[in-house]
């Protein structure tokens, strides 16, 4: 497998209130900055990322549960009263409140829904000039009966935030209705197969990589917010699940230096899902197959 070297450089990050310009992590010839690993709050500018041929993102359950209700942020970003939330009518429309943080904006429109994914077409905002005044679509994916989460990145809210039910609203079927989905295999590896993250706290070419070779070996290409790192080393295959036994990691200082095993669930064959804190990924981080 050939290595790629990137010299430790700096990052800037830049953190911007909403709407300001806020550049994704990614020119390696700015400023120096701290070596802190990821930044409690990030507003980046959506990056380009691999485009999934299906749904981006595929829960591992399958929920018997109407798409109805009103979901509330549990973000401690907020105080009370000052939630963003999201309100899903039968007649399949959807108004969304957004925190901008100088005052509150909505998006309104249309959702699809497929029994555990929302996908929301945005066709008014009554707002500009703030992130996200732009968006013309809104994801969800369901968690729970009660338990949704934000997949895109907004104003004030980001994707992963977690969306609860109003205690107004009508309690949803018990956990007895769930009919579960089977995790999606891996898949035998017969050529090298290339995953990029999907996190947009990077842009090209910063994003983590994960490159995995017939022969069973691999390498993954970790951001560490001052230049690349790599591990390397052997994986296995079990099922849905993907362990990298690391051999050599070629940084040390940062966040993840010290890591052995590295593992991902597979979504699908070509949505490989993150279930490890290293230094820019994070548990939860998306990797999508480069088609």
């Amino acid at each position: 497998m050939k290595k790629t070297v990137v010299p430790a450089i700096a990052v800037l990050l830049c953190l911007s209130a909403c709407g300001q310009d806020t550049a994704a992590i990614g020119n390696p010839f700015s400023d120096p900055v701290n070596s802190t690993p990821r930044p409690a709050v990030v507003t980046p500018e959506v990056s380009k990322t691999p485009e999934p041929s299906e749904t981006p993102y595929i829960p591992e359950w399958e929920f018997n549960i109407p798409p109805e209700g009103t979901y509330v942020s549990t973000s401690e970003n907020f105080s009370a009263n000052y939630e963003p939330s999201v309100t899903f009518s039968e007649e399949g429309t959807f108004v969304m409140k957004e925190n901008l943080l100088e005052g509150m904006g909505s998006y309104s429109g249309t959702y699809e829904y497929d029994g555990n994914y929302y996908e929301c077409t945005v066709k008014e905002i009554d707002f500009s000039g703030f992130a996200g005044d732009d968006v013309k679509k809104l994801e969800f994916s369901r968690f729970d009966a009660d338990t949704i989460i934000l997949l895109t990145d907004l104003c004030g809210s980001n994707a992963k935030d977690v969306f609860t039910r109003a205690k107004s609203d009508t309690v949803a079927p018990s956990e007895e209705e769930y009919t579960i989905k089977p995790k999606q295999e891996v898949g035998k590896v017969t050529e090298k197969r290339l995953y990029t993250s999907s996190s947009k706290m990077f842009s090209e070419p910063y994003q983590p990589t994960l490159e995995m070779d017939p022969d069973g070996t691999f390498e993954l290409t970790e951001n560490l917010f001052e230049g690349m790192g790599h591990y390397t080393g052997t994986y296995e295959v079990d099922d849905y699940r993907l362990t990298l036994n690391v051999s050599s990691v070629d940084f040390k200082g940062f966040a993840g230096d010290a890591v052995k095993k590295i593992e991902f669930e597979a979504l699908s064959k070509d949505v490989l899902e993150l279930r490890t804190d290293l230094c820019g990924s994070l548990t939860g981080d998306v990797f999508y197959l480069n088609p």
